[in-house]
């Protein structure tokens, strides 16, 4: 997760309470059903390419970028109704130069590249190929091309516009990277719209009120209160809308939500009393 290094003191120690208290929780999401392609060279793809799930960052040996959870290649959509738009737009600038503005070990530049290219030349020949999209998105924000990565998954979302993974990437590099806001703030929204039950969207669009967007702090709690609501069992958002409401000083609130989060006998309960227990 990047750091804020604007933070006080003070939020630190609010973000980091948060992230003990819902750690298990999040930890157990990704490892469920986050995937990256990782054979992009086969000379015909298909939406039946083998996927490795991503458990462990990158395997030893092997310094290539692996989908994080915000960056997760999800299974193929295959070709249900409605869930396939092709675009009429033009496709990305796949020849654009790679440069790199991130730090990245001399001895993985060419296979980087390599990569890279290999997948471009991929997307010329089957521009809807979605998973392509994604990685090659993947490759170019792990360069540092972020304004790259941002292009290529925007194309991805024309043409899956129902799948929500391609949202969810953008409104991370548009918050932390490209630090574009009002485009992150829409972009979270389309995977709260796509997905509701996907608890870590709601938790990035409440940071990015909460640490960057801050003409739209007062919205805040509404976002959590919203995710809560159809999630009812979603603990993780109750623990984190209680440390919002402590920080505040509601303590009030805060106390309603930990005891409504420790109904549900959470994985991480001796945690959360400990937290009830100094309010």
């Amino acid at each position: 997760m990047p750091k804020f290094r604007y933070y006080s003191f003070y939020r630190v120690m609010f973000k980091l309470n948060i992230i003990i208290l819902i750690v298990i929780a999040v930890l157990g999401a990704s490892l469920l059903g986050f995937f990256i392609v990782r054979d992009l060279r086969s000379s015909v793809p298909s939406e039946e390419a083998k996927f490795t799930e991503e458990t462990s960052g990158k395997n030893e040996g092997d310094n290539s970028p692996k989908a994080s959870v915000e960056e997760a290649v999800s299974p193929p959509l295959g070709n249900r109704a409605g869930e396939t738009a092709k675009s009429s737009s033009a496709l990305p600038d796949l020849a654009r130069p790679v440069m790199y503005k991130a730090l990245v070990r001399e001895e993985d530049k060419s296979k980087l590249e390599a990569e890279i290219k290999a997948v471009s030349e991929t997307l010329e020949d089957n521009p809807d190929y979605f998973q392509g999209w994604l990685q090659l998105g993947i490759l170019r924000k792990y360069i540092g091309d972020y304004e790259g990565a941002a292009l290529v998954w925007e194309y991805g979302a024309k043409i899956r516009p129902y799948e929500y993974v391609t949202f969810n990437n953008l409104g991370d590099i548009y918050h932390f990277y490209l630090k574009n806001f009002p485009k992150s703030e829409s972009a979270i929204k389309k995977v709260i719209e796509l997905k509701p039950d996907y608890i870590p969207a709601y938790r990035n669009l409440f940071e990015l009120y909460t640490f960057s967007y801050k003409e739209k702090v007062s919205l805040a709690d509404d976002v959590l209160l919203d995710g809560i609501s159809k999630n009812p069992k979603a603990y993780e958002l109750m623990v984190v809308l209680a440390m919002h409401y402590k920080e505040q000083g509601d303590k009030v609130s805060a106390r309603k939500y930990l005891e409504e989060a420790l109904k549900l006998n959470p994985p991480n309960r001796s945690a959360i009393e400990a937290e009830l227990s100094g309010i």
